[in-house]
Formats: structure tokens, sequence, C-alpha cells
């Protein structure tokens, strides 16, 4: 899973960060973590295999996924940008984008953000072979933790994003 920060300037340098997996709000350990800053502006990881689809019953209500079940992947993204990197020239039009690469055309994997206060931000929840993917302007992104959350909504055979 790919997340990036773009700017749409005329030199159009990318941000990115790539992640994998986002969970609701809740007060559990995610499976994996990262930050984005000034000097770094990607990162990547990666989950799975998953062979089993989020029964219907952990869906509701929100959390999607609950503590300790290895039905769905976290990742905690602390976003710590700079006022002097998010007012330049140029980054008016800059985004936090999270992108989710899976295999399979029949799998179906959702993608879920939420804030730091637990509010979902974006989701992405498409068909089968969908390839999930978000975008959050910086000025509707401040500086803190997100939490990430990949649910295998659909699942033939094993897979891994």
């Amino acid at each position: 899973m790919k997340h990036l920060l773009h700017r749409r300037s005329p030199i159009r340098r990318a941000l990115a960060v790539c992640l994998v997996g986002l969970v609701a709000p809740a007060a559990f350990a995610a499976d994996g973590s990262g930050a984005v800053n000034d000097t770094a502006l990607t990162v990547e990881f990666a989950g799975g295999p998953y062979v089993i689809p989020v029964p219907l019953t952990l869906l509701l209500p929100d959390p999607l996924c609950v503590e300790d079940t290895p039905l769905c992947y976290t990742y905690d993204l602390t976003v710590a940008l700079s006022d002097e990197l998010r007012l330049a020239p140029g980054n008016e039009f800059a985004s936090l984008d999270i992108a989710l690469k899976f295999e399979g055309d029949q799998n179906d994997l959702d993608m879920y953000v939420y804030d730091a206060a637990g509010n979902l931000v974006t989701s992405a929840a498409g068909g089968a072979g969908v390839q999930e993917a978000v975008s959050v302007p910086l000025d509707f992104a401040p500086n803190g933790v997100y939490r990430i959350q990949v649910v295998p909504w659909l699942v033939v055979g094993p897979v891994s994003f």
C-alpha cells in the first residue's frame, strides 16, 4: 500500500507515504507505525496474507475491527510537517495520498483512515479488484497520528498488500 503526499506545483515534486492498513480508533496497538515529516516524505509497509474475510458481525458497530483480531491490519501514521513546508509556494494543493495495492480481481480489501480523535477522515471501499486510494488535502490533514485500517472484506485465496 502506498501513501503519497503530492505537491501540485510547476516542479511536480511528490511527497510520498506508503501505508498498508488502518483500523478504526481503538485502545489497542497497531500492527505497524511510521511517520512523514519534512525530511522523510515516504513510508511503505505490507500486510497479509489474508485468507479469511472479516465477518459481518465485526463491522457493526464501529470500530470495524476489534482488539487482538488477526483479521484486519492497522497502521499508525504520524504526520509532522512544518508550516514552512505546508505554506511553501506551490503547495496550496498538496495532499496526503494513500493507496492500497493488492493482487487478484476477486479480492476486495477496504481502507479506512481515522484521525487521533477517532473520527473517520476518509475511506475507500470499492468492489472486488478495486485498488483502493484516498487523498486528503493538507488543509484537512493537520499534524498528528492517523490510524489506517485495511479490512479484507472479501478474500479469494491468500492476498497480501
